[in-house]
């Protein structure tokens, strides 16, 4: 698609990744859970997938459970969480996308204490984390790549924090971080980030969507959110999306072997907007070190304003996350409690990249931001 900017929402579909789509929607008709040669044959194949995907996030294979997207993979972490008959504390960070935080009122109905780290300047200190830790916590969610300013937490070293606190005082807390726009965006090893959780999509890399992943350190102490046949280890239940999964793993493998090349490249993209941008006066959002994929800016215009003007022009931009667009609050409450004044958030926009965007869509991109300033 010519001209979009709005990759953090969802990516167009790689072909090599439509031809394995396609390829596997063919190659395996059969019911994975059959125990016949051909259930048999589409079962063989899914496992590999769980493998190879286990493989490219250095992660053990037995930890991969595959889900619908990364909601339904937040859903089985949170739901088990309500379903524990000894509520504690949640520390949860105000930049989490919905699909976390619309679990904080009903943690809270059953009887959870809920604590909201806010970002001091854009950062999560591990300090501060700490200091927030006692006896009563049982999770912590922090996201490692925020989806609307591409600001990047240091998972690792939160993580270590928490671990720290975990050996003082001999009880375990659960940590997980949405790692939906970090996968082939930052390095990271599963195993060596020590996070017990962690949720994937698909169609944010350039896969097909309705696929995600769910990573778990153990899963023993997890309750499916859908019931049916005990698939995925009877975390959720229904027939196995073969196709899909397939397609989400080779669009994976493509991503993180690719990553190098199309780094260079979006961070040039990135360089010509940013640059552009505040050539022309305007107030950028996203950090310096934010993700080179995200770049949010203060327009001229209330959010929906740009949004509209930009996509008569053929330029498609966000607001923020797609899924809060159905709900205009949310983003900008997830800006204002990020520390970015009201005004900001409400004319807040957010140009997202991928490996599609060209340099010279970059420059046609600022010149239409220029013609709309003053219409």
């Amino acid at each position: 698609m010519t001209n979009y900017f709005d990759s953090a929402a969802t990516t167009t579909v790689d072909p090599r990744v439509l031809d394995e789509y396609i390829r596997a929607t063919e190659a395996y008709q059969a019911n994975a859970s059959s125990v016949h040669k051909l259930g048999l044959e589409a079962r063989k194949a899914f496992e590999d997938a769980r493998r190879r995907f286990a493989l490219a996030l250095k992660a053990k294979e037995e930890s991969i459970v595959f889900t619908s997207g990364a909601t339904e993979s937040i859903n089985i972490v949170f739901s088990s969480l309500l379903r524990n008959p000894s509520p504690g504390k949640a520390i949860i960070s105000s930049a989490e996308h919905d699909a976390v935080s619309s679990f904080i009122p009903v943690l809270k109905e059953k009887g959870w204490e809920i604590d909201i780290i806010h970002p001091k300047k854009g950062k999560i200190s591990a300090e501060d984390l700490y200091a927030r830790l006692d006896r009563n916590t049982k999770i912590v969610a922090i996201m490692a790549v925020n989806n609307i300013l591409g600001t990047v937490f240091d998972i690792k070293g939160l993580v270590s924090a928490v671990r720290k606190f975990e050996k003082e005082n001999g009880k375990k807390i659960f940590f997980f971080s949405d790692m939906v726009q970090a996968l082939g965006k930052i390095d990271f090893s599963l195993e060596d980030m020590d996070v017990d959780a962690a949720s994937f999509s698909s169609h944010k890399i350039h896969g097909v969507k309705g696929c995600g992943a769910l990573y778990l350190k153990n899963s023993a102490t997890f309750t499916a959110i859908s019931r049916g046949g005990g698939q995925e280890r009877g975390l959720r239940g229904g027939t196995e999306n073969i196709a899909g999964v397939l397609a989400f793993v080779k669009a994976a493998e493509i991503y993180l072997k690719e990553k190098k090349e199309r780094d260079e490249r979006v961070k040039k993209i990135n360089s010509i907007i940013r640059n552009g941008l505040e050539k022309e006066g305007f107030k950028i959002l996203s950090p310096e070190d934010s993700s080179a994929y995200i770049i949010s800016y203060v327009s001229t215009w209330p959010s929906e304003v740009t949004i509209r003007m930009l996509s008569d022009k053929g330029f498609y931009v966000s607001g923020g996350s797609a899924c809060s667009n159905n709900s205009k609050a949310s983003g900008k409450k997830i800006l204002t409690e990020m520390g970015i004044e009201g005004r900001d958030a409400e004319k807040s926009v957010r140009i997202s990249l991928s490996k599609d965007n060209t340099e010279e869509e970059a420059y046609n991109l600022i010149n239409a931001i220029k013609e709309i300033r003053n219409v």
